[in-house]
């Protein structure tokens, strides 16, 4: 990854559709477990959109975060998307912002 040139995943969410009693039609909450292997984990900026299109920053660059350690299962949490219906398609967006400092 370079800086300027993000990493997009989308991922597809049915929301329990079909689960007569786990049907989740609105959010309280998302908390999305990250995993990621980087040189300096403080230039990382990480995005999620919502398949509403609400954009919620789940990690800003750090500028005194020299760590090489990553992400190992490190979990982020919002409630930006508070009320809305998961079923769609949700995008992670992962950005190198080292310019950015």
């Amino acid at each position: 990854m370079k800086s300027g040139e993000p990493v997009e995943i989308d991922l597809k969410s049915t929301g329990c559709i079909g689960e007569k009693n786990n049907h989740i039609r609105y959010l309280e909450h998302v908390q999305l477990f990250v995993t990621i292997e980087y040189s300096k984990r403080g230039d990382l900026h990480l995005n999620l959109t919502s398949p509403s299109g609400t954009n919620t920053m789940l990690l800003s660059e750090r500028a005194g975060d020299f760590s090489s350690e990553g992400f190992n299962n490190w979990p982020f949490m919002s409630v930006h998307t508070w009320g809305e219906n998961p079923s769609g398609i949700w995008q992670i967006r992962i950005n190198d912002r080292v310019n950015y400092l």
